[in-house]
């Protein structure tokens, strides 16, 4: 089986402590290139991680041929103009939340995924959790009953970031 040739987006803590030990832990999985507007926080991490390929233009890293994916984890403002260029490239992509800025990005996101038949995944982590496997599970059963309002909380156990 090939590898998945993957591309990140971005130099902050979700990156560098969350999708790069993942991926480097994936034997399915190679790390190809790295994209980032500045320049110093790219290359040390393209060094420390010897990654490859570096890119300053979302453009290019679109254009390039040898990326199967990429994960973006951009300043939220940024989701879905570099979202939609990879997807339109022809890449599948694994966006940080929030999607989108507004409804409106979001949608536009969601069509360019469908017009390039391409994926496109949104990284909220918690659809995964066992937990809210069960509750949506008990809400889908409907032994709840219609609902019509729902509050929350979350407690983080683990150190955040620094």
């Amino acid at each position: 089986m090939e590898k998945v040739r993957i591309g990140i987006l971005g130099t902050g803590v979700i990156i560098r402590d969350y999708h790069i030990p993942s991926l480097m832990g994936n034997p399915q999985v190679e790390l190809v290139a790295a994209g980032n507007l500045h320049v110093d926080s790219l290359r040390a991490l393209a060094d420390e991680y010897r990654i490859p390929k570096t890119y300053t233009d979302i453009e290019a890293m679109a254009a390039d041929p040898d990326i199967d994916a990429v994960i973006v984890g951009l300043p939220n403002f940024l989701h879905s103009t570099a979202t939609i260029a990879l997807l339109k490239a022809g890449k599948h992509v694994l966006c940080e939340k929030p999607m989108a800025m507004s409804l409106q990005e979001g949608k536009q996101m969601v069509e360019a995924a469908q017009q390039a038949k391409r994926c496109l995944m949104i990284a909220h982590m918690w659809r995964f959790d066992r937990e809210i496997q069960w509750l949506r599970d008990v809400v889908r059963s409907g032994v709840l009953g219609d609902i019509f309002k729902v509050k929350s909380h979350a407690i983080w156990l683990h150190d955040g970031p620094s």
